[in-house]
C-alpha cells in the first residue's frame, strides 16, 4: 500500500455522465458513472448489486463506476476528479472500505479522505491499494476520525469493467 495522488482513469464520457443518486440505508449516496449507451448488460447487472449478501446497515455511503483500459483514454479523460461519496453533515469516523470490481482482472483503488483535526483546517490524503482482485469483495483497513469527505478513483484497468466501494463506519468491519 502506498500513499500518492494518482491519475484517475474513467470511461470517455464520464465528465458528462456524472450521476449521483441516493443509496445507503444510513443516508449515504451512491455515485454511478455511465458512458453514453451504458456499460454492457452484464456489467450493469453487477453494478446494480456489487456486494450481494452484504448488509449496508451502518454504511457511511458508497460509490461505483465503470472503467476502461488506460490506453483508451485521452489526457482530458484521464484527468477526471475522484468520485465523491456524500457523507451527510458533520464529521464521521471511517474504519475501512469494502471494495470490489467486476471480472477476473485487478484494479488500483485510491481512497481520497478529507479530515479535520482540532479545528486546524482540512487535511487531504490519498491512499492507493494496488492490484485489488476483481470478482471478490476485499475489506481494506483504513482508519480515520474527523472525516468530512471521501472520494474514490480507480486506475490500472486492462479491460472494460466496473468497480464499487463502500465506506465502513465504526460498527462495521
Amino acid at each position: 500500500m502506498t500513499t500518492t495522488s494518482t491519475v484517475v482513469r474513467w470511461a470517455p464520457v464520464l465528465a458528462v455522465a456524472f450521476i449521483l443518486g441516493a443509496c445507503s440505508s444510513s443516508g449515504g449516496t451512491v455515485s454511478e458513472e455511465m458512458p453514453v449507451g451504458g456499460p454492457s448488460e452484464e456489467i450493469q447487472q453487477w453494478m446494480n448489486q456489487p456486494f450481494p449478501g452484504v448488509s449496508t446497515e451502518g454504511s457511511l455511503g458508497s460509490a461505483s463506476g465503470v472503467v476502461v483500459p488506460t490506453e483508451d483514454l485521452d489526457d482530458e479523460q484521464a484527468a477526471q476528479q475522484p468520485v465523491a461519496v456524500e457523507l451527510g453533515q458533520g464529521e464521521v469516523a471511517v474504519r475501512g472500505v469494502l471494495a470490489s470490481c467486476f471480472g477476473e482482472s485487478t484494479v488500483d483503488l485510491t481512497v481520497h479522505l478529507s479530515t479535520t483535526s482540532d479545528g486546524a483546517g482540512t487535511e487531504r490524503t490519498a491512499t492507493t491499494f494496488r492490484a485489488l482482485p476483481c470478482g471478490e469483495d476485499t475489506e481494506l483497513a483504513l482508519e480515520a476520525d474527523g472525516v468530512t469527505g471521501v472520494g474514490f478513483s480507480v486506475s490500472g484497468a486492462d479491460r472494460d469493467g466496473a468497480w464499487s466501494a463502500m465506506v465502513l463506519g465504526p460498527s462495521q468491519g
